[in-house]
């Protein structure tokens, strides 16, 4: 499984990373469970897995390319 970043946007009213990724999943076959996308998502962004939401994997029909959006929280200084 390997994923590429497309694009990141920062969202300062909601203090998060808005990030939109395509993953390749030639070698395992199948669209890749979320929990492996999110620890591979959090390795690549550096950040904290539990701060990692994956909101939506889609795989287009015929492919073994499938693109995702997923939300990096920030920390909140208080």
């Amino acid at each position: 499984m390997q994923i590429k970043i497309i694009s990141e946007t920062y969202n300062p009213l909601l203090k998060r990373k808005e990030v939109t990724f395509e993953i390749n999943h030639t070698q395992t076959g199948g669209t890749p469970p979320r929990f492996e996308v999110r620890k591979t998502l959090a390795q690549i962004v550096e950040a904290d897995l539990s701060r990692v939401y994956v909101r939506k994997i889609e795989t287009k029909t015929g492919t073994m390319i499938a693109i995702g959006t997923a939300n990096i929280l920030s920390l909140i200084h208080i």
